[in-house]
Formats: C-alpha cells, structure tokens, sequence
C-alpha cells in the first residue's frame, strides 16, 4: 500500500530579512489534477518568500510514474497554511509568480526532492530566481519588435505555460498584460518543466500570434523570419460597425481586436483577446508562427475579427485557423455557442472540422450576408441563447445574444441605441418582456408552459446597398423536453458548378444547403457541451423579396455530409423550379423546423440568394469593401444616423437610399 503525505506550505519566517513569506493566490488546477482529500497525513512544511512586490501564483510537485505524469498542485487550508496532498516519492516541484517592481515573471526549480516522514521542511526565496531569460519577437520582414516601446505596437498580451513529461500541468491564472512580466527571472539550469509562452501583438501590418517555447539554458530565446504563415481576410461592413468606426474616430482612436485560442493536444485549453489601439487599424492579416519541427504539447487557432465595437462579443469572428503539421489551415469548426457545439463530454478538440464545409467554404468577404440565427440555451441549461452564422461559417457576434451587455460598457453612449437586434419573450402566449436589457438573465427560464422567443436583427447592409433582416420565432417547453431546442446552424447556397454563393446566374442546378439539429444541453458533462439529435420535420420556402409570397421546396436530408458534433444534420433543396419575378432580383428564404418534444423554429432570411446577370465575382466589387457613408436627403453627412431615419448609403462610387 502506497502511503499518503500532505506537504503543508506554512507562511513562517524564515532567516532572510530581505524575504517575507506571502499567501499564495487561488489557482484553479486542470481537471486532470491527481490532488485529492485523504486523512491520517503526514504534513511537511514548506515556506514561499518573496522579495517586496513580489507573489506566488502557483506551486506543484510532479513526477513520472510508468511512464505517466503525476502532478499535485497547492491548495490554501483554513488556517492560511497551503498544502499538497500526495504520496511519498521523488518529486521535482515548482513554484511560480511575478515582480511588479521589476516587471518580470519569477519561477524557482528544486529537484529530486523525497517526500517521506523524515522531509521536514522545503523552501522557496525568490532571491534565488538569479537568471534572466528574454523572448523576443522577430517579424517575417526581420524587425524586432521591443514590447517596452508602447509606439511600436497597437497591443501585445502572453500567456504562460508549463509542461512537464510533455503534459500540460500549468498556466497563469491571469494575462500579463502590455508588455508587462514577458522576461522571466529562474534559478532553473535545464528544462524539466517546458516553459512556453503563447503571444498575441498587433502591428500595422496585421495581427501576430506566436508559440514561442523558452528553452531556460539559453539567455534569450526569439521568433525567427523563417516560418511565417498567413491569411488576408476581409469583412464586409454593416450599420452598427460604422457607428463604432464614427465613435471610436471622434475618440482620437481606432479600436479592434486580437483573439485566439490555446490548445494542448489539440484540446482547447482557454482563449486570449487583446484591444489594438492605434490612430489607424491593422490590415486585415493574420500571421502565425511556431519553430520548425515543434513537436510541444501546445498549439494556437486564430480567429479572423471583422471591426469591434467592445471586445470579441461585438463582432465578425470568421472560422479560426489553426498552424499544424501541414501550416496555416482554416478548421471549420462552429463557435455559435463558443467551443460547446464542437465538444464532448472528453474532449474540446480544436481540430474536429467539417470536412463538408471544410472544401466548400472559400475565402470571401465575411458578413455581406443575412444570417441564419442559431438558438441553443446554455450547457448548464440555465438561459436562452443565440448567435448569428453567416454563410462562410462566421460567427456574427456584433448581433449575438449578449451585444447590448458588450456595447452599453459606457452606458453614457447615445450612438450605440440598445444593440443591434430585438428580442421579446412570451410564456403561453403572454408577454414576459421585450425589454432587451432583460435578456438573458434577468429572466426566469424555468416557467411552467411554453417559451416563445422572437428575435430579430437588421445590422444587414449587403453590398453597402441592400437592407436585410433575419428574424427567428423559437417555441419550447423547458420542462417537457428537458430544453431540447431546434435550430438551424448553417446555410448556404451553392450553384450548379457546385460553388458557395448567394449570387446565381440563373437558379437550374443550384441548391439551397443546411444544417439543423434538435440541441439539448449535456447535463452530465463536465466539459461544457450538447447532445445532437435529428429533427421531425424541416420545410424550406423562398419568397420574391420582401413580399411574403413563399413557396416550399423539396428538401432531402444527405446523411454523409452530417457532422456531429459541430453543425448537425444536412440537407439539402433544389432551387432550379424558382420562379416568381422580384423587384430587385433578390429571394427571401424561411426555415421552419420541428421537434418530437413539439419544440419549433421559424426563421425567414431575407434576402438569401439572388437571380441574375452578376457584377464580377459573387457581385461584390471593390467598391463594396470601401467604408460606408452617410449623407441625410440634405446631402450632409452623418456619423450616427439615427433608427428608422432616411438616409443615402454612399460606399465607393455607390450610392443607395436606405432607411436605417
């Protein structure tokens, strides 16, 4: 039988009187932690003293046992003292944490320490932390970019892992902020715990994200010219972005965004988004970076944002890109309701893509579309929730769920108007609320009856001249079909060469595409995910636009293209007997979907596709990627029309009168 030893890491002073000991801060371990409650131990004390300023984060013992890695991390007692639970044996440990003074990360290394009844005593001075190692970041053009020089960047932010036996066992509880703790101070001489550091900065040039592993026998460590990859996207402009292009320029600045998420084995282990600031925006590039021959546990995908009113929550996310083995690829995961609709109750795979859409998806202009809207409640259960998809896989969070808490940080701001969608909510067919401020938390979602949500958004602007809608009617009885909801989650056109498009040359051999599913959430899971299961009815129907004459298509479902997790279940309608002659070429499509809980959604897109003679590829010319402006019928220009205001939309040499 194997015993069992608590190592109590006691606040005691030591001899230094240069060194005070300190509380250790809270530090949520992985869930593979080994640490468990045991009684009968035997406690070890181990004392953590820093300099002045200084703080631990963390502390771990770790060791290889048959090949698998055990690792046991700090927990803080009630009586202040920190302890370890684990059994007698050889151990490495360490112990983590930063010096605001001297701006830099300090981790301290004692190795081949037995733990056993005669160990009485283990301790840390951050005094010993005497080597200093600094990364550095070497664009692909080969200028080193100084992270202290606040006028070289538009933003910079780190993340800090450490692996041991190649297995991920720590990260910061905390970003390290603009060009803040990116040198580190160690008393380390090898590399038993890897030490990697994942980065995100903005330049001009585009946004940067980087995994740079530290090798600690080394005083620096660097990016190189070589091993560059990246991407050129763009997104296409909408109402609610001009507003936030006008806020931030009468600000004195413009604002995007940088976001991306970490990964070990490819399982999703959190994200990092970073505010660029800068009198002018990056270009629309995503550049990414690892060592040649890498071979760590640890990997990034890169999240293509379109412009950002307040954070990733209030924009254009185009499906992530991830740097393997085989360099820059598009994964064609679906984010709708964060990592949940691609995980399991194992794992958060950052890999698992659509090999369907995968192909089909090409590199076009995000957000000219109208989107279909995506409805789920949480993984917990607890509230209602939406996204909008767009047809190349975007997630167009500026209309999503949770904008009006995004957009009203500075509940000062008169331009941003409530948000960009409305919502109403009814409980058997009585008003609970429309108040957007309500949703979703301010309301109870465990009502005996039925729920109906009405959603609508109109931040559509396609082509800079073409007002669109969607709008979404979802019903459910929570407690009857344990919140199992219908949704659509992708759609998509596709023309007889078998091309993504909402732009057809004529309808014959073309066909309308989706996925739907019943989405329920995994209770049991403790990775945040949903059960898939099939629909009992999906119709699809197209209108002219705007006249709501609609007319249902055939549909068939087309079992090898489903993907689950992910998207859900596809089908498939053929649009070659389309007919009926609209105003401006343009059709409407709705969706209705039904459930055997007698859960349904109704959602119309309008506009969806379009018939006719096309102006260059997909219709979009360079004029359609210019900024949008605004004029009144006075011809004077407007930074913020206001809602249900007649205004001239000019982008480029377009002009078009539209009501806001």
């Amino acid at each position: 039988m194997r015993k069992i030893f608590t190592i109590v890491l006691t606040l005691a002073a030591l001899t230094s009187s240069a060194e005070q000991p300190v509380i250790i801060k809270d530090y949520i371990a992985p869930v593979r932690s080994n640490s468990v409650s045991r009684s009968g131990n035997v406690k070890l004390l181990l004392s953590l003293n820093t300099l002045p300023d200084g703080v631990f984060f963390g502390v771990m013992a770790a060791r290889t046992v048959n090949g698998e890695v055990e690792v046991y991390y700090a927990r803080e007692e009630p009586d202040g003292s920190v302890s370890i639970e684990m059994p007698e044996g050889t151990y490495d440990f360490l112990a983590s944490g930063i010096n605001d003074t001297a701006a830099k990360q300090f981790f301290l290394v004692e190795k081949n320490v037995e733990v056993d009844a005669s160990q009485t005593s283990l301790a840390f001075f951050q005094s010993d932390a005497t080597r200093l190692v600094i990364p550095k970041f070497v664009t692909p053009e080969g200028e080193e970019i100084d992270r202290s020089d606040f006028d070289s960047f538009f933003g910079s932010n780190s993340s800090v892992f450490f692996s041991y036996g190649g297995r991920h066992i720590f990260g910061d509880p905390y970003e390290t902020g603009i060009a803040n703790y990116n040198e580190f101070l160690t008393n380390a001489t090898d590399n038993t715990f890897g030490l990697t550091t994942m980065n995100v900065t903005g330049l001009k040039g585009g946004c940067y994200f980087y995994v740079l592993p530290v090798d600690l026998t080394k005083d620096e460590c660097s990016t190189t010219t070589e091993g560059w990859q990246s991407r050129r996207i763009s997104v296409a402009s909408n109402p609610m972005y001009e507003i936030s292009l006008a806020y931030h320029e009468g600000q004195g600045e413009m604002y995007s965004m940088a976001y991306c998420g970490f990964a070990e084995d490819d399982n999703l282990i959190c994200s990092l988004g970073q505010g660029l600031f800068s009198e002018e925006l990056p270009d629309d590039v995503i550049y990414m970076w690892k060592p040649e021959n890498y071979d760590g546990p640890y990997s990034m995908v890169s999240f293509p944002l379109g412009a950002v009113c307040f954070g990733n929550t209030s924009a254009v996310q185009g499906m992530p890109y991830l740097y393997g083995k085989d360099g820059l690829k598009r994964v064609a995961s679906n984010w709708g309701m964060g990592a949940g609709l691609f995980s399991t109750p194992e794992e958060r795979n950052v890999t698992l893509s659509n090999p369907y859409l995968e192909k089909l998806v090409p590199n076009a202009p995000l957000g000219n579309c109208a989107p279909v809207i995506l409805t789920a409640t949480e993984p917990d259960g607890a509230t209602f929730q939406f996204e909008c998809i767009g047809r190349n896989g975007e997630v167009m969070s500026i209309d999503s769920w949770n904008i009006y808490e995004a957009i009203t940080q500075d509940a000062d701001n008169e331009p941003w108007n409530g948000g960009t969608n409305t919502v109403s909510v009814y409980v058997d067919d009585q008003l609970l609320t429309e108040n957007r401020s309500d949703f979703p938390n301010q309301i109870y979602w465990g009502e005996e009856g039925e729920y109906t949500i009405e959603i609508m958004t109109d931040n559509i602007l396609i082509d800079g001249e073409i007002a669109g809608k969607s709008t979404c009617t979802t019903k459910y009885n929570p407690r009857e079909s344990l919140c199992s909801i219908p949704s659509a989650t992708w759609m998509g056109i596709v023309n007889a060469d078998g091309r993504l498009t909402d732009r057809l040359v004529e309808p014959d051999g073309a066909s309308l595409q989706l996925y739907a599913v019943t989405l329920a959430p995994d209770l049991e899971s403790e990775i945040p995910s949903y059960i898939f299961s099939e629909l009992s009815d999906v119709r699809v129907e197209y209108a002219p636009y705007g006249t709501g004459n609609f007319r249902e298509l055939k549909v068939e479902a087309v079992p090898e293209n489903d993907c689950i997790p992910g998207w859900g279940y596809f089908y498939k309608a053929d649009l070659s007997g389309v007919e009926g002659e609209s105003i401006n070429t343009w059709y409407d499509v709705r969706l209705t979907l039904e459930t055997e809980t007698g859960g349904s959604q109704q959602q119309v897109i309008s506009p969806a596709f379009t018939v006719g003679p096309q102006n260059g590829i997909d219709g979009v010319s360079a004029d359609n990627l210019a900024p949008v402006e605004y004029y009144n019928l006075q011809g004077q220009r407007i930074a913020s029309p206001e809602k249900g205001q007649i205004v001239i939309c000019r982008r480029g040499s377009q002009a078009a009168k539209v009501v806001f």
